[in-house]
């Protein structure tokens, strides 16, 4: 059985209550991203198993705790309609999936206990997008415990990846474990495993998504779905000639360096690539003496996004031109790209005094180049779409044009 007696019991052998019907039940990878961000940003960022107990809970009320959460949450449960597969061990999912096995002695999680007066509770937003929605049998690695004289096994590094083990109906994982009774070990090894380690950056988890892809490629095999969009970007970011850096990183020349990796994916995620691609492109060859400008990148999709799509498909390498064209007339040297969202955003600020923050501040910098393009544009073979800014914001201004 993949799922304990108390749990289905409480949820049935399939957690229905939690997935939904079978036959309407999806694999994560066929989603939009768009909608797999809406289920990230829908999973409660943080709970506190203390609910439970404020000394101590078993890994089997914490999970219970973890799907009742969920399904207090109503439509925007993020687990309703996927299908994650349930299975008896890693063995098995392994196998499943195509992978090699993990080797490894394993213990069952019935025997794990959460020592809640010495470890942090439960961050179920990271347990669901960095860990279950890219599940990996073969790359779970052991955890860190206490066995005490009752049997029970304190975990006190692993909690999340055992909790997202548990979603797929995994009844064993590995734990490294000392035994000894004393409670004073629980805090000490989550200090340990805790306190130093260093985490990895942005710029580092994009640089390991694209090498993980090229790998791949040269394997012959296809881009895991959570690494397309840094893989695709690289590729953007190869034909334009820019290079990602550190914010920390002050050495070496300013020309098309980005250090806000984590914004252009976002941005990938809302606009698409065929709007990013080209968004990306102007802000890199029309100012390439600069760094690259997230907030150009974000306000020209946005301005692109208000377009006639069916025109800007078909004529996309005209409308860039002409677009690059106008902007240069408003800002003629390749080092003016910071001075473009920045100049819109002060002139909405300078002539509207009641704004004090900048809210939509993508439409605000469309809107802005929308005005630049549609007085500086030389092809008239075409309409561009200003900006409909929402009502509870519906400021206007003017460039400073000749």
């Amino acid at each position: 059985m993949a799922y304990s007696n108390k749990v289905t019991q409480m949820f049935g052998d399939d957690l229905y209550p939690l997935f939904g019907p079978k036959k309407d039940r999806v694999k994560w990878s066929t989603l939009t991203k768009k909608e797999q961000r809406r289920r990230i940003n829908n999973c409660p960022l943080y709970i506190d198993a203390r609910k439970i107990n404020p000394n101590a809970s078993s890994f089997e009320d914490m999970f219970i705790l973890l799907i009742n959460e969920c399904l207090n949450l109503g439509d925007k449960n993020p687990f309703y309609g996927l299908d994650l597969g349930v299975f008896d061990t890693l063995e098995e999912m392994s196998e499943s999936y195509g992978v090699p096995k993990l080797h490894q002695q394993t213990t069952p999680i019935e025997k794990f206990w959460h020592n809640n007066k010495t470890q942090r509770q439960i961050f179920f937003r990271h347990l669901f997008e960095d860990l279950m929605t890219v599940f990996q049998p073969n790359k779970l690695t052991s955890g860190y415990g206490r066995m005490d004289s009752k049997g029970r096994l304190w975990i006190n590094d692993g909690k999340h990846r055992t909790l997202g083990s548990m979603f797929y109906g995994i009844e064993a994982v590995s734990i490294n474990y000392i035994i000894s009774d004393d409670e004073l070990e629980d805090v000490e090894q989550f200090a340990t495993e805790n306190i130093s380690p260093l985490p990895a950056s942005e710029v580092q988890k994009f640089n390991i998504r694209v090498m993980r892809s090229r790998g791949r490629v040269d394997a012959d095999k296809p881009v895991l779905d959570e690494d397309d969009i840094d893989f695709w970007l690289s590729e953007q970011f190869d034909n334009c000639g820019i290079t990602v850096v550190e914010k920390e990183d002050k050495e070496g020349p300013t020309s098309n360096r980005l250090s806000g990796i984590g914004n252009l994916k976002k941005y990938t995620e809302d606009y698409g690539k065929f709007l990013m691609k080209h968004a990306i492109e102007f802000d890199a060859r029309t100012f390439p003496t600069t760094v690259v400008k997230t907030a150009n990148i974000w306000g020209m999709a946005e301005f692109l996004k208000a377009q006639d799509q069916d025109v800007l498909k078909e004529n996309i390498h005209a409308v860039m031109h002409q677009i690059k064209i106008a902007i240069k007339q408003y800002l003629p040297k390749e080092n003016q790209g910071n001075k473009l969202h920045q100049s819109i955003k002060d002139a909405l600020k300078e002539q509207n005094e009641d704004v004090t923050s900048m809210r939509y501040e993508p439409m605000v910098i469309a809107k802005g180049i929308y005005k630049i393009v549609s007085k500086y544009s030389t092809d008239n073979t075409w309409e561009w779409n200003d900006i409909e800014l929402p009502k509870d914001f519906n400021y206007d201004f003017e460039m400073d044009l000749i």
